[in-house]
């Protein structure tokens, strides 16, 4: 027990110090063997609860809201960065991924899916249908809403719309309802009409769905959230976009707390944690891991964290559970 102890502490030391680093320039130093092992740390790291992630659904333990009585009533897949690619090697594969993270939510009862963004590698046209074939062939309703990567060929949601229909979206289940947000772009503020949108879409919301969170203290990715992307930006025109945007992050996190939102679940990490906001006592931050089996060019997924998605469990009354699932 005292080896198991001290080498607890050392993994939590670890990640402390890592976790005070920009991952982005952390993984850049790293060599593909250096970066697998630095992967298998934080793994265990989590698998301990040291960097607050939410835990696997294969382990038995789950975060949740309150004491739950008898089975789940509705049950919704969160899924994320799935990266469908037919551009590049390391991303064609993508594909079968986003397909088995599909069956696996169906096995396990799924009534609806979201995919909370970078459904794609680039926003391509090819790549956003091959996604939405995907989807569709489940046969479980779904919803999706754009990362900053499917809109990197357009710079707006152009191609994902003509796609998928709608960047935002609101809908119920079990008597909670949801909110579906767009807010993707890096540099480019969220319109005042989609501002006074999801403003009026707060009311009476359980939970709010982002394609990027918006609160990040106390895990591992923690410089990473709408307005900030870890890099300092040396030209001014893109550093007043970002703080623009950075803005418009700090007044969505002001009007989820001032709403009764539970929960805010979003993607973009490649990375799950669980966070409770310092501001707000019971309200909850989830960011969901990866579907996709790549991280960045020239580093795998699994270097980072194993592909999952999230679940959440929706019971009787206000209770409720988030569990990560394994690919």
């Amino acid at each position: 027990m005292a080896v198991l102890s001290v080498f607890v502490l050392g993994i939590a030391y670890t990640v402390r110090e890592v976790s005070s680093a920009s991952p982005s320039k952390l993984i850049s130093l790293l060599s593909p063997e250096v970066g697998q092992v630095a992967g298998d740390l934080i793994k265990r790291a989590t698998d301990f609860g040291i960097a607050s992630p939410s835990n696997s659904i294969d382990s038995g333990e789950v975060s949740s809201s309150s004491a739950t009585t008898g089975g789940p009533v509705m049950t919704l897949a969160i899924l994320a960065d799935s990266h469908v690619g037919n551009d590049k090697n390391e991303y064609i594969e993508n594909k079968t991924h986003l397909a088995r993270a599909v069956e696996k939510a169906k096995s396990l009862g799924a009534d609806e899916i979201v995919h909370v963004g970078d459904v794609t590698n680039f926003g391509v046209l090819e790549d956003l249908r091959d996604a939405k074939e995907i989807l569709d062939d489940s046969g479980i309703p779904y919803v999706a809403i754009p990362g900053d990567r499917d809109i990197a060929q357009t710079s707006n949601v152009d191609n994902f719309v003509s796609v998928f229909g709608n960047d935002n979206h609101f809908f119920i289940l079990a008597g909670h309802k949801f909110v579906a947000f767009n807010n993707s772009a890096n540099y480019t503020p969220i319109s005042q009409d989609k501002m006074s949108w999801l403003k009026n879409e707060l009311d009476g919301a359980d939970f709010v769905i982002l394609s990027q969170p918006l609160y990040t203290e106390g895990v591992l990715v923690n410089c990473q959230y709408m307005g900030n992307s870890c890099e300092d930006q040396e030209d001014s025109d893109l550093k007043q976009k970002q703080l623009e945007v950075k803005k418009q992050r700090d007044e969505l996190l002001s009007l989820i707390r001032a709403s009764d939102v539970k929960a805010v679940i979003a993607g973009d990490h490649h990375m799950s944690s669980q966070t409770q906001d310092k501001d707000k006592p019971g309200l909850m931050h989830y960011v969901v891991g990866a579907v996709g089996n790549t991280f960045k060019e020239g580093y795998s997924q699994s270097s980072w964290q194993n592909q999952s998605f999230s679940l959440i469990k929706l019971y009787e009354g206000e209770a409720f559970t988030v569990e990560d699932v394994i690919l």
